[in-house]
């Protein structure tokens, strides 16, 4: 690319305009205190919005759930902390309808002039726009919705092999292979993420939560939910509400 030439164009407003002519991309800008500085017109639509306005200055936290939110958040903090891309991760977020939409995403460092590092720019594209490349994630969304359906209830292996229409083997190997962690992992860290939501969003007891999240008892919801956060759910509620 010739910088010398790029250095005397005026950028702002083709920037702006290419991304909002770019329907199957939903582009963002943060500055490095997570806040949004750019959000182009196709991601204002899918958060609900009509201006930009409503969303500069504004935070993940604004538009999504704590738990979603924290873990874009941890994402940011680790490319500042690298000043590096992070390329083509994959996202689960929850849809209006219940379930759950995935998306492939890419993050890149934005430098100022004396190449220090001052914000990121975000893009992410819906698997339905991406097609082949994201489908091994995609052939597992029907699992997903029926986890998260069936989420207060103990839920069986064999039940989701069966709504890929796989052997119980088959199914453990290719979900493994795919998301890099066993049903049995995926199934408690998706009843984790309904409890934490739980834990900041009621003033539900412990016990009705794991309850809730389809834990056996009090003690085993604490013992899981401990290895996964790091805290105890008493802990991580506490500390939360600060």
């Amino acid at each position: 690319m010739n910088t010398d030439f790029f250095s005397h164009a005026k950028l702002d407003d083709f920037i702006q305009n290419f991304f909002d002519q770019a329907p199957d991309l939903f582009v963002f800008a943060k500055d490095k205190d997570l806040r949004f500085t750019m959000m182009n017109k196709a991601l204002l639509k899918q958060l609900n919005l009509s201006s930009e306005s409503e969303v500069l200055g504004k935070t993940d936290a604004d538009f999504f759930s704590p738990h979603q939110a924290e873990l874009f958040n941890n994402e940011d903090q680790e490319l500042f902390r690298t000043e590096k891309p992070v390329l083509n991760r994959t996202w689960a977020i929850d849809n209006r309808s219940g379930g759950v939409d995935w998306y492939i995403s890419s993050k890149y460092p934005l430098n100022n002039k004396l190449n220090e590092c001052i914000g990121l720019i975000g893009v992410m594209r819906s698997t339905n726009k991406v097609g082949a490349y994201l489908s091994p994630y995609a052939q597992f969304s029907p699992v997903f919705n029926h986890i998260k359906k069936n989420i207060s209830r103990q839920i069986e292996i064999d039940e989701l092999a069966q709504i890929c229409n796989l052997s119980i083997s088959q199914f453990e190997r290719r979900f493994k292979t795919t998301m890099g962690s066993t049903p049995l992992k995926f199934i408690n860290k998706m009843r984790i993420d309904r409890a934490t939501e739980l834990l900041i969003k009621t003033h539900d007891t412990l016990s009705s939560i794991s309850y809730d999240c389809g834990f056996f008892d009090h003690s085993h919801f604490t013992k899981v939910f401990k290895k996964i956060k790091g805290k105890s759910p008493s802990q991580y509620r506490k500390e939360y509400l600060k």
